[in-house]
């Protein structure tokens, strides 16, 4: 694995993280920044957003990077 390929695949997650964070915020979910914050009454959906949507749609970013470099 190349540098480069390295550097695309963690730019291509860190765009993805911007847009997901960005739509969490307009959907009114709380975001790994309000957590450490200290946010209190998180929902079920909070807690879904976190621990399952949001990890696996930057996993499925990173597969996604990783096939079109291939």
């Amino acid at each position: 694995m190349s540098i480069l390929h390295i550097f695309l695949t963690g730019f291509g997650i860190l765009i993805g993280a911007i847009l997901l964070n960005l739509i969490a915020n307009s959907l009114s979910i709380a975001s790994w920044y309000e957590v450490i914050g200290g946010k209190k009454g998180l929902t079920f959906l909070d807690y879904f957003w976190l621990f399952i949507a949001y990890p696996f749609l930057l996993g499925a970013v990173a597969n996604l990077m990783n096939k079109w470099m291939k």
